[in-house]
């Protein structure tokens, strides 16, 4: 009795290819009956890592005691292949110490879809810092939904009775716009209210595609972030001020009631801090998600139920929000960055050398070149030295004295 049966292609298959297979068994009577589907890839010959590049600190920088290590992502022909990253840091080029980092660095894992008409988030009236703050979030503009040049809410707190805002941070005219009620004077203001900022803020200009975005409030200025890079356009301040809170004022994902614009797309991962972020934090967020502890975070959505109506805050302060409508989505961003910040103190005043080898599941490897960085935590001021020649309260004879 042949209980098994086996075909080999008479031609090469292709290398790094993922392919289907089934098998229908059929009787002299035509009778037929169909295997399940599975896969398969094929990988004859493992590729290495392909080469990437450091990013910061670049060569003969200056760092504070902490400094942030960010590189761009390897690659790896070889399907499904998947890599760590070693970073390898020193005084001694030598004798450089290894930290294993994931190459998962980001925990998007779902992210949620808003359409243009009444999609919207609670995420409740619990988190106040009019002094300072920041937003930072993924998003994703959809044309097919609402036209890239049109208006879109991503976050704003706003009096869910009349649509008044407090703090907007959405696009228009395929720019980020961000806006702050204040009281205050600045460089670019907008609306009736006398708000700083604009619904069209940014010199960058957006297309369809994600986005990573930080929106930061220092008091005397604003700065918008887009994809870890500070935009040229700032809100420079002529007197510090703090936000004037409208009563009842709620936070929410796109616009409760529509004033404003839906978000007309996808948003994956958002926190709020009650600080300001600084370029660093900026950069390492871009390609990590923030720690559940980290201080100044007000709420962390991580995105990551990819079921039910609640958004789960991970920063302990359960800001939980509660979805309307939104659906939740398995397209995220793919964060083309892995950033790293140490969480020990190194050496002030010290020359450091720096690399990163990133290695695929069967062993093989690429290194990039060293960097070297300067840790300077503070200015040191020059020490001290005594005066030699000429002596004090002395008569000199030669008109050119040494």
């Amino acid at each position: 009795v042949v209980t098994t049966n086996s075909h080999t292609p008479s031609s090469n298959l292709t290398e790094d290819v993922l392919y289907y297979w089934k098998v229908i068994a059929t009787d002299d009577d035509g009778g037929e009956t169909t295997s399940a589907t599975w896969s398969f890839w094929t990988n004859s010959q493992n590729s290495a890592p392909a080469q990437f590049t450091l990013t910061s600190p670049e060569e003969g920088d200056e760092t504070g005691l902490t400094p942030t290590f960010t590189w761009v992502k390897s690659s790896d022909d070889d399907l499904n292949d998947e890599l760590s990253y070693t970073l390898s840091i020193g005084s001694n080029q030598s004798l450089l110490s290894d930290i294993q980092i994931s190459g998962n660095s980001s925990s998007n894992a779902y992210s949620l879809s808003f359409d243009a008409d009444d999609d919207y988030i609670d995420l409740g009236s619990n988190m106040d810092s009019d002094d300072q703050f920041s937003i930072l979030t993924w998003v994703y503009l959809d044309e097919d939904v609402h036209p890239i040049s049109g208006q879109r809410t991503f976050i704003n707190k706003v009096n869910s009775d009349n649509g008044n805002k407090s703090i907007f941070l959405g696009s228009y005219q395929n720019k980020i716009g961000f806006t702050v009620l204040t009281g205050e004077q600045s460089n670019i203001m907008y609306g009736s209210d006398d708000q700083n900022g604009s619904l069209a803020l940014t010199q960058t200009t957006l297309s369809t595609g994600w986005y990573h975005i930080g929106a930061v409030f220092t008091g005397d200025s604003m700065l918008v972030y887009i994809n870890g890079e500070l935009d040229p356009n700032i809100v420079v301040f002529e007197n510090e001020g703090s936000v004037n809170d409208y009563n009842n004022s709620v936070w929410h994902i796109a616009d409760v009631l529509g004033g404003s614009g839906r978000l007309s797309g996808k948003m994956s991962e958002l926190s709020l801090w009650s600080k300001k972020l600084n370029q660093g934090d900026i950069t390492t967020y871009y390609g990590a998600t923030p720690p559940s502890d980290a201080s100044g975070l007000m709420g962390l959505w991580k995105f990551n139920e990819g079921t039910g109506n609640q958004l789960t805050d991970h920063s302990g302060n359960e800001n939980n929000g509660t979805i309307f409508g939104a659906e939740w989505d398995a397209d995220v961003p793919q964060v083309q960055t892995i950033s790293y910040t140490v969480s020990d103190n190194l050496t002030d005043n010290t020359l450091y050398h720096w690399q990163v080898t990133a290695e695929d599941q069967s062993g093989a490897t690429y290194t990039t070149p060293l960097q070297s960085f300067v840790v300077n935590a503070e200015n040191d001021l020059p020490s001290d030295f005594d005066l030699l020649s000429p002596g004090n309260t002395t008569m000199v004879t030669d008109l050119t004295p040494v």
